[in-house]
């Protein structure tokens, strides 16, 4: 080992005959450590690199450095050192352009306050078609969820002022504020620090800022956020991440939202910020990572960070990019890993800027006058894919309301049950009550928390004692039922908790979670009927099903009218769904 070390300086003498006009970053997987890539780093008599940062945490493995070699040969020099697994050379990427806003929705003008969730919004913001379109108020009031766990975005960072977005933001308790910053290498992931000047004064006239981020309800707004002739400009995707959140928060209002910041407001970003992102969100606990941009260019170590993230068990969605064609970008393309998701009009067509393609899109979302929360506690409206990925984000946060166990291969399971709309749109267009209806909710979960309540059943006496996992302290005793009868719990309203419910000679007496006030009696089967309840027709409901001789009856939930009658097995059977007791 100590041979190897002598020859490097000999070899880089010739290096540095034609040196770089800037230095070169370079992402380095190694498994010598950071102490170990320093000593490579840092030959004797002429170092060659600079380790800037580690970007995977704890993990220790994965670095960025600077060096004045070309990337071609400092590349070449690695690929023969013992102990690098792999290097790349980092990427300026951009954020989705947006489209010209021409005419700001109307929705833009409804200014109307309303309650949601605890905070006064907009009525034109929570009471928008795209909302309507993917069903979030219908979702939110038949299953009872609002969103759980810890959505991350990837982005330009948030206004952490904004009165809507404030109370839900994660909040880490060492530095007093939310998320990262990675452009500056600090905490507080705030887009509020890329700007100067004075902040715009309220006023009710339509603007819009940069030609090409959204339409405002501030006419001083596009006057402060103008690019002042600065190529890029300085302002190109400024609130842009404000608005992502603001789209995850109208689906997920009791989701919390942390705000990474890999982007700066001119819209770029590096490759090597956007990685350490990942793998900070992972290891501080995030369940759901939305990042709204993309690359054209394959990323080995962007690929690891993805698997990374699945394998802790984050549901990623991103966007499908605003090119209009059909074209293999990044993230999107890692399928195994992450939800791509493409733009759609008010009218479930294909919206004119958004990439398409099932080798990139999973599912595809609106994405046209999609109205959010913007910096300076105002509202805009954008265009593109960027806006299209939260709505995705969102319900993978109420998916973690049915099933806190939830990972991406359920969530995107889940999602793709979707509203078809035409080829090369993946599944097609999100559907939100359809996507809760196929994730059934833990069994025997009384309380609808996501997890399994501890509870029995005493047939002497009809009773139902349960521990919920919510408040373990305030058992729930439960009369439903006489002696005889056969427990047959299940979640037969389809609002994610258990439902106390008994076969009786074959009548069922259910007392539905959403309306205990109004139990329901269903006659189905006969007197030595095997009671065999479950959701058949996958919506998310438990149907009323038994067995007698080797046939089974089933009224599916979805279409009672058409009982199902289906002959497996043969006299003696029993089936595997038998309830305790028989």
């Amino acid at each position: 080992m100590k041979l190897r070390w002598l020859w490097v300086p000999l070899l880089i003498c010739g290096f540095y005959a034609s040196p770089a006009t800037a230095d070169t970053r370079v992402i380095v997987r190694t498994t010598l450590g950071l102490q170990g890539l320093e000593a490579f780093c840092n030959v004797p008599l002429l170092p060659i690199c600079t380790v800037v940062e580690g970007l995977d945490g704890t993990l220790n493995q994965l670095f960025l450095v600077t060096t004045p070699l070309d990337v071609t040969t400092f590349l070449n020099l690695l690929g023969s050192t013992v102990g690098i697994v792999d290097a790349e050379a980092d990427q300026l990427l951009s954020l989705n352009s947006l489209n010209h806003v021409t005419t700001p929705p109307p929705g833009l003008s409804d200014t109307t306050p309303v309650n949601y969730y605890g905070s006064t919004v907009w009525d034109g913001y929570v009471n928008q078609p795209a909302a309507q379109i993917v069903g979030v108020s219908q979702a939110q009031s038949t299953f009872h969820v609002t969103g759980t766990g810890i959505v991350a975005d990837i982005d330009t960072g948030v206004d952490p002022n904004h009165p809507v977005l404030q109370p839900v933001l994660l909040i880490n308790q060492s530095t007093g504020c939310s998320g990262y910053d990675f452009t500056r290498n600090q905490p507080c992931g705030s887009v509020m620090t890329d700007f100067t000047g004075t902040p715009p004064s309220s006023s009710t006239n339509v603007a819009q800022v940069n030609q090409s981020t959204a339409a405002v309800l501030d006419q001083s707004t596009a006057a402060v956020l103008d690019c002042n002739q600065q190529t890029p400009c300085q302002y190109a995707a400024f609130g842009h991440g404000t608005m992502v959140m603001g789209v995850i928060h109208l689906v997920a209002p009791q989701a919390q939202l942390l705000p990474l910041k890999a982007f700066s407001s001119d819209g770029t970003g590096d490759l090597s910020n956007i990685l350490h992102a990942v793998y900070y969100g992972v290891q501080n606990g995030a369940n759901v990572i939305n990042m709204s941009f993309d690359m054209t260019s394959n990323s080995l170590e962007f690929s690891k960070a993805m698997d990374y993230a699945n394998q802790n068990g984050v549901i990623c969605a991103a966007s499908a990019g605003n090119d209009g064609m059909e074209e293999i970008v990044y993230p999107a393309a890692y399928q195994n890993d992450v939800m791509g998701v493409a733009s759609t009009s008010n009218t479930d067509t294909v919206s004119s800027f958004s990439n398409y393609g099932n080798a990139i899109v999973w599912v595809a979302a609106p994405g046209e006058a999609i109205i959010s929360t913007y910096p300076f506690g105002t509202y805009a409206a954008g265009w593109g894919t960027s806006f299209s990925a939260p709505f995705v984000s969102g319900a993978a946060a109420l998916l973690r309301n049915r099933r806190t166990n939830i990972n991406e291969s359920r969530a995107a399971a889940a999602v793709a049950h979707a509203v078809y709309i035409g080829r090369d749109m993946g599944h097609g267009r999100l559907d939100l009550v359809q996507a809760l209806q196929a994730t059934p909710g833990a069994e025997n979960d009384f309380d609808g928390d996501g997890k399994a309540d501890i509870a029995v059943f005493r047939p002497s006496n009809g009773v139902w004692y349960v521990i919920p996992s919510s408040n373990p302290s305030a058992p729930i005793p439960q009369q439903w039922g006489i002696p005889g009868d056969i427990p047959v719990p299940g979640d037969y309203d389809g609002d994610g908790k258990t439902d106390f419910a008994v076969f009786r000679n074959g009548y069922w007496y259910v007392i539905p979670s959403s309306n205990p006030s109004a139990p329901i009696i269903q006659l189905w089967g006969i007197p030595g009927d095997i009671p065999v309840p479950g959701d058949y027709d996958g919506d998310g409901k438990t149907d009323f099903a038994v067995f007698r001789n080797s046939y089974w009856y089933v009224i599916p939930s979805s279409n009672p009218s058409a009982p199902i009658v289906h002959q497996w097995g043969t006299i003696g059977d029993v089936p595997i769904e038998k309830p305790i007791g028989q």
